[in-house]
């Protein structure tokens, strides 16, 4: 397990909401194997595992924000909430001004390398994709942070692809996603605005 390699301690009870995946046979006999109590909360009372609960209602609502103010399209959804719990887990606790990150580190955590999210990158292209004539960086979105590594991971807008890269100038007042929709907005008051112009037996004659 993570936690009793990583902070040298060992995970002796959880508490699930009755979730099927909770209730498998095969995840019953994996923690029964490890001797960890499995606690479950009634059915039909999440306040039962408020702590969670909460927590649930935090990443969701930062996720909503996060994709509606950078414009981002909401099948990004899970790039945002993973973006949203890896700040969480580095801001202190309002009551207890606790980091968990320091928890679980030991240490505090660097900051430095936090950038707004959905904004504006252009990442340098990798050597062995880069010409020696035309374009040496595109043009993408930022996505989140990579798990096991200091690189960033981008969606390039030019060609539709997910990749990650540690070379990039971030602009983090701007926001592709916000801009190419704003442009399809534009042209589609545009052709409304032609359309009005003509009576109803100009627009069938058309």
């Amino acid at each position: 397990l993570e936690v009793e390699n990583q902070i040298d301690k060992k995970i002796k009870k959880i508490r699930s909401d009755r979730g099927w995946e909770y209730e498998s046979f095969g995840f019953n006999s994996f923690v029964q194997s490890l001797r960890i109590i499995h606690e479950t909360t009634p059915p039909y009372l999440p306040s039962s595992n408020g702590v969670a609960e909460r927590k649930y209602r935090t990443l969701i609502d930062l996720t909503n924000a996060m994709l509606n103010d950078s414009g981002t399209p909401s099948n990004f959804w899970g790039e945002a909430i993973l973006t949203a719990c890896h700040v969480i887990n580095r801001v202190p606790h309002k009551k207890t001004q606790i980091v968990p990150y320091e928890l679980w580190r030991g240490h505090k955590p660097n900051l430095g390398y936090l950038r707004v999210w959905g904004c504006l990158a252009v990442v340098r292209l990798a050597d062995p994709k880069r010409p020696k004539l035309g374009e040496r960086a595109t043009t993408c979105a930022f996505l989140r942070y990579a798990l096991h590594s200091t690189a960033y991971r981008f969606f390039d807008m030019e060609n539709n692809i997910i990749f990650e890269s540690g070379d990039a100038i971030f602009h983090e007042n701007k926001f592709p996603f916000k801009s190419r929709n704003s442009g399809s907005q534009k042209i589609f008051e545009k052709i409304i605005s032609i359309l009005s112009s003509f009576t109803p037996s100009q627009v069938f004659q058309k």
